[in-house]
């Protein structure tokens, strides 16, 4: 969900989504990059030229040329500065970091190679020096500072008196103001965890490529439906050639990848607790454990922030986001937690009631679904409704309809594109092209990073010559790939998520905003990012759309009546537990960097994990957990001290999709006008303006958690017994 590459250097003091990496041109010397990136104004880098012996040259020379420019943004005089002199340099060498690093970063994600590793890890720490040598060049930021001075400030755009403000307050918070040995070890400390960050994720992805649960009795997955064995008899046949058999009878290969869809459907439970236990231990064994990892870099981000004169990691955090105070953040989730707590509890006993003995943990995704099946009468092959290019397709009318933008499939160049299955769109509104994105739907185990994400490539801007330059973006989702003659199939978790990156991506795409570091997903506080991410996801579960989705990839039987009203319950199924565990990492995240100090060199870190989770707790833990090795959300991404977003970001979606029910879900005329103006706002206006201003100009007033319980069915509002839909219990 939007963590991709957050962790990394943040080049030239603006807040990039994700960092690109523009190589691929050849050996290009660094008079010529200029040059080069006119020839291709779109900004959109050549993924499938990229050559991993070329990178370091293009990285030295990128450097070394934005140097030269801030050089010449330091010689104008302090009683002469202009917008153009000073700031319009910022944009050249963000764009220039953009074309020359973010490809490699974006690549090391999707498309991992030993040599591009070898080459990303040799020139990280040299980008994080450069990054803090210009986030803390004084006589730089003076003039930054200085056009908040100038005669012409008072005609700036809100978004470039924005911009100013956030360069400043980065610019303080990389060090600006350390001087002597204070400076040093913030430089070093900054260094150190640019690397510890990279080495959790490469860890991490090595973990998910290593483990293969080998299954070769089909009576242990008799229960399993075909898709499953069809992905892991393909896996089978990729890794292990020559082995003998089909997909009907094995033998299979099942790697972590495929987690999620095993377990919701494998019925022999010792599969199941052996698969959850390599699932929740990844990246805590042998060379590739994390451990020691997690304390450094919470004892290192400690130090970072106290030399920044805050308290805590958590309350540094906090100063760049939506949230006022640690306290707020932490009583919001007890609210939550609160709210959630009996009814998970309840959802507990409902299982129980369907297995027949107590819960584990490796029971709990496996039960839900029969639960699901058997309450909603979902059939087992759900996932032959949901045809990739179906989706896309409902999926887009429904941001037609919404919004009124366009989106087409154009041909994506071998030249542009990383990986086969890589699909590129482009997105028109008012007849015309206002955006580009690239689709990468499925899985790669071992050389692509699990979960889900949109990253930007080049946010909206008008260049040196007054020209636009559209916005352009990625979004990355780890499906099932097709295999057996079928075409993509999506499970309703895969329709969901990519519901979701999509709303990220819209907000990127139909930025109406010009400013850069503040178009499209740039300059917004990180725990309003999710705002429309999660918005996209309450229509999906609309019975209009349902209805459109659901129909079978070969005979085009449609869902019943009866299901697809049944699987608008599943927007608030067991949605006590499934809050709770957001509320319990949100939790252990905010108090690991807020309260945890370990002074020693021995591993404290799993306990402190162990007691941060049980007020959430409602199925007994297994001492072995370790999840912590793979949550890259907080070791390797965005969310350090600020895993609490997806809540906080919850409340503003679920309000604002309260907007379009209270104008009337089936009245078209009020959603489109409605939409036009989530459109003009919480769309258009990307971080020019503050979210909480933001929300208001659309709502018309501050957000209320009543819509998120509402949807949710949390705290008092009611909900129905699943348990009194079975007849034969």
């Amino acid at each position: 969900k939007l963590q991709f590459l957050y962790f990394i250097v943040r080049i030239i003091m603006l807040r990039l989504a994700a960092l690109r990496y523009r190589p691929s041109l050849g050996p290009i010397p660094r008079r010529c990059i200029a040059t080069a990136m006119e020839k291709r104004p779109d900004m959109i880098p050549r993924y499938g030229l990229f050559k991993a012996e070329e990178a370091k040259a293009h990285v030295e020379a990128m450097m070394q040329g934005c140097k030269e420019i801030m050089n010449k943004v330091v010689e104008v005089p302090l009683e002469s500065l202009t917008y153009e002199q000073v700031m319009r340099p910022f944009q050249e060498t963000d764009n220039w970091c953009n074309y020359v690093w973010g490809e490699m970063a974006h690549l090391s994600s999707v498309k991992k190679t030993d040599e591009l590793r070898k080459v990303y890890d040799e020139m990280l720490p040299e980008v994080v020096k450069f990054e803090l040598e210009i986030k803390q060049n004084k006589e730089l930021l003076q003039r930054v500072a200085g056009l908040q001075n100038t005669s012409e400030y008072a005609s700036y755009t809100p978004g470039m008196k924005r911009n100013i403000e956030q360069i400043i307050r980065d610019a303080k918070f990389a060090g600006l103001t350390l001087e002597g040995e204070e400076k040093e070890e913030f430089n070093k400390i900054s260094e150190r965890l640019s690397l510890l960050s990279t080495n959790f994720k490469n860890n991490t992805i090595d973990a998910m490529g290593k483990f293969e649960l080998m299954v070769t009795d089909p009576a242990k997955l008799a229960d399993m439906p075909d898709f499953i064995l069809e992905q892991g008899w393909d896996t089978m046949q990729t890794r292990h050639e020559g082995t003998k058999g089909d997909f009907k009878n094995g033998p299979w290969c099942f790697t972590l990848d495929q987690y999620f869809d095993f377990m919701k459907f494998c019925g022999d439970r010792a599969l199941r607790e052996e698969f959850y236990r390599a699932n929740i231990t990844k990246a805590s064994k042998g060379d590739l454990d994390n451990t020691a990892i997690i304390e450094e870099i919470l004892k290192l981000r400690r130090q970072k922030a106290k030399l920044l004169g805050f308290n805590t990691f958590a309350e540094f955090s906090l100063a760049k986001k939506m949230a006022p105070s640690v306290d707020v953040v932490l009583k919001t989730i007890e609210e939550m937690r609160i709210a959630s707590i009996d009814k998970a509890k309840e959802e507990v006993e409902w299982l129980e009631k369907i297995a027949g003995h107590k819960l584990m943990p490796w029971d709990v995704t496996y039960y839900t679904q029969k639960l699901k099946e058997r309450s909603l009468s979902l059939p087992k092959d759900l996932v032959n409704y949901f045809p990739l290019e179906r989706v896309t397709e409902v999926l887009f009318g429904i941001i037609k309809d919404l919004f009124g933008a366009e989106i087409r499939q154009v041909e994506c160049p071998s030249e542009l594109s990383w990986d086969e299955h890589v699909r590129l769109y482009e997105v028109v509104r008012d007849g015309k092209v206002v955006g580009k994105f690239f689709f990468d739907p499925y899985a790669r185990p071992g050389s692509k990073k699990d979960g889900a994400w949109m990253g930007s490539i080049v946010p909206r801007q008008r260049d040196a010559k007054g020209e636009l330059v559209i916005a352009s973006a990625h979004i990355v989702c780890n499906a099932s790939k097709p295999v057996g003659g079928k075409p993509g199939l999506l499970s309703l978790d895969d329709v969901e998520t990519l519901f979701h990156e999509c709303g990220h991506c819209l907000q990127h795409v139909l930025s109406e905003v010009e400013d850069f570091g503040v178009s499209g997903t740039e300059g917004i506080e990180w725990d309003a990012i999710e705002l429309p991410s999660q918005f996209m996801e309450n229509w999906l579960y609309l019975k209009r759309n349902l209805k459109k989705l659901g129909k079978h990839w070969e005979t085009g039987e449609p869902l019943s009546d009866e299901i697809i009203s049944n699987l608008t319950e599943l927007k608030f199924f067991c949605g006590g537990m499934s809050m709770l565990r957001q509320m319990a990492f949100a939790s252990m995240d905010m108090k690991l960097h807020h309260v945890y100090d370990n002074p020693t060199d021995e591993v404290r870190v799993f306990d402190f994990y162990e007691e941060a989770l049980e007020p959430f707790t409602v199925v007994e833990r297994v001492k072995e957990d370790r999840m912590l090795c793979s949550f890259s959300h907080v070791f390797a991404g965005g969310y350090s001290a600020g895993y609490y977003s997806y809540m906080w970001a919850e409340i503003l979606s679920s309000d604002a999709f309260g907007a379009f029910e209270d104008a009337g879900l089936d009245n078209h005329t009020a959603q489109a006008e409605t939409g036009k103006r989530f459109c003009e706002t919480v769309l258009a206006l990307g971080g020019s303006v503050h979210p909480s201003e933001v929300f208001r100009l659309f709502r018309g007033r501050d957000p209320t958690v009543d819509a998120l319980l509402r949807h949710n069915c949390l705290g008092n509002y009611p909900r129905p017994n699943p348990l009194d839909k079975i007849k034969d219990l």
